[in-house]
C-alpha cells in the first residue's frame, strides 16, 4: 500500500511538471511575435508602379523591390499582404503587419512606429484633363483661385501627406472646402473622368506610369504645379523586437552604402 500511494504521488509530480511545462511552451509560442520562420509581412496593394503583379502573379514594383531587398538582405523571407492604406496604418501598429512602405514620417505618426530610411524622394503631382493644362497654377493659393472660378474642387485622399504647408492648411475650414476628401485612391480618378472634380494629386511616379500603360488616363495630362517633395520611409511596426529591427536596419544600411536600393530607385519603372 505504501509503495502504491508513493507511485500515485510521483505520476501525480510528474503530471504537474508537465503541465507547467506545456504553459511554458505555450506562453513562449504566443508572446514570440519574432514572426513564424522569421517572416515579415509587407503591405502591397495594386497600385503601379511601387506595387503591382508581373505576367506570373508575383508581387514586384518600386517599393515591393526596395523592401524585398531589404528584407531579404535581413536573412528574413518577406510575405506581401494585399490591403487598403488605412487597414495598413492600424495593422501596423498592432504588429498584424510588420513593414509598410512609402510613409511620410509626420509629428502625428513619430513616435507611433519604428523608422528606417528614408525609402525615397516624392513628389506629389496634379493630374488633369488635357483642357485643362494650361490653367494658370503657381502655387497653393491659385488653388483655391481655380476651384472657386471653375466652381469644382480639387481630389485628395484622406491620410496622406501632400506637403507640410499643404497638409497644415487643410486643417483650416477656408482651404479644406475646396478640396474633395476620399478614402480610396480610384475614387479620384473617377470623379475626374466624370468631371466631378477638376484634378487631384498623386504620386508622380505612379501618375506618370498611368499615363504611360493606361489607355484610360489617355485623356489626362500632368500639370506643371506640383507639390514639395518630402523624403518617404519605411514603417516598422513598435511590435517587432529590437534584434529583428536591428537586422532590417543593418540590412537597408548596407544596400544603401553599397548602391543597391539606388539601382532599384533608378529602374524605369
Amino acid at each position: 500500500m505504501k509503495l502504491d500511494l508513493r507511485l500515485r504521488l510521483l505520476l501525480l509530480y510528474i503530471g504537474v511538471g508537465m503541465k507547467k511545462l506545456f504553459l511554458f511552451y505555450l506562453i513562449i509560442s504566443i508572446f514570440s511575435v519574432s514572426y513564424a520562420n522569421d517572416e515579415i509581412n509587407i503591405r502591397v496593394s495594386n497600385f503601379p508602379p511601387q506595387y503591382f503583379k508581373d505576367s506570373n502573379g508575383k508581387w514586384t514594383g518600386l517599393d515591393v523591390e526596395l523592401a524585398r531587398a531589404i528584407v531579404l538582405q535581413a536573412g528574413l523571407k518577406p510575405v506581401f499582404v494585399d490591403m487598403s492604406w488605412q487597414a495598413a496604418l492600424i495593422r501596423l501598429r498592432h504588429g498584424q503587419i510588420q513593414i509598410l512602405t512609402n510613409v511620410n514620417r509626420t509629428p502625428e505618426r513619430e513616435n507611433k512606429y519604428r523608422w528606417i530610411g528614408p525609402e525615397r524622394q516624392t513628389n506629389m503631382a496634379l493630374i488633369v484633363k488635357m483642357e485643362h493644362s494650361n490653367v494658370p497654377i503657381k502655387d497653393i493659393d491659385d488653388l483655391i483661385i481655380i476651384a472657386s472660378q471653375q466652381n469644382k474642387k480639387f481630389g485628395i485622399e484622406k491620410g496622406v501627406f501632400y506637403s507640410k504647408e499643404f497638409n497644415d492648411r487643410l486643417k483650416t475650414d477656408e482651404f479644406n472646402k475646396y478640396f474633395e476628401i476620399i478614402n480610396k485612391t480610384n475614387l479620384n480618378f473617377e470623379k475626374l473622368r466624370l468631371g466631378r472634380i477638376l484634378g487631384f494629386f498623386e504620386d508622380k511616379v505612379s501618375l506618370s506610369y498611368k499615363i504611360r500603360h493606361d489607355p484610360e488616363f489617355s485623356d489626362l495630362v500632368l500639370h506643371g504645379f506640383q507639390l514639395h517633395g518630402e523624403p518617404v520611409y519605411f514603417a516598422i511596426t513598435p511590435k517587432i523586437s529590437d534584434v529583428l529591427f536591428e537586422r532590417l536596419e543593418n540590412a537597408f544600411l548596407k544596400l544603401e552604402n553599397n548602391g543597391s536600393l539606388e539601382k532599384i530607385r533608378t529602374t524605369d519603372w
